[in-house]
Order: C-alpha cells, then structure tokens, then sequence
C-alpha cells in the first residue's frame, strides 16, 4: 500500500511514518497476506493518472471499486486517523 504526499504534506507523512507498524497491522489483517506500507514524496507534476487497461483488459469501474473501499470499516478506520481522500483504488489479486 503506497500512500504519496506532496512536500507540503511533510507534516502527514511524518505521521503516517509514526503509525507505519500498526497500519502494516491492519491492512495485512484486511488482505490476509503481508501487506507493506509506503510513504512517497512526490512532485506536483509526478502525480500519474491511472490508466483505464491494464495488458489490454479494461480495468473493472473505479466509482464500484472506490465505494466499496469507503464502505469498508478498515478502510473508515485508516481515514479516521489519516484525513485524506481516496483517488485511486485497484484490486488486489
């Protein structure tokens, strides 16, 4: 799980870095396998848009993907803590 932040947004990824083991906790509880977390530092022009197939075979709807993400209670408990809003989800296979 990779979770980039603009240099403005040091203040929260020094946080996210201070919560690392217990996030690493939950989404490997959530995915039932290990799960990593990683902070990035990106440029506001580094920031890439997903594309819409991936080898060829279209990408299932993002809005189904994201509302399921956001019904999810881990996923509301990782927002409680990191205020933030979700751009991208995939699916983990």
């Amino acid at each position: 799980m990779t979770f980039s932040f603009l240099q403005t947004h040091r203040a929260l990824r020094e946080q996210l870095d201070q919560k690392r083991p217990w996030l690493e906790q939950l989404a490997s509880a959530v995915a039932g396998k290990r799960m990593p977390v990683v902070a990035e530092q990106v440029e506001a022009a580094g920031v890439a848009e997903p594309t819409d197939t991936v080898a060829g075979a279209p990408l299932p709807k993002r809005t189904d993907l994201k509302s399921a993400a956001m019904a999810d209670s881990a996923v509301q408990a990782m927002l409680d803590v990191f205020p933030a809003e979700i751009e991208n989800v995939e699916e983990i296979e």
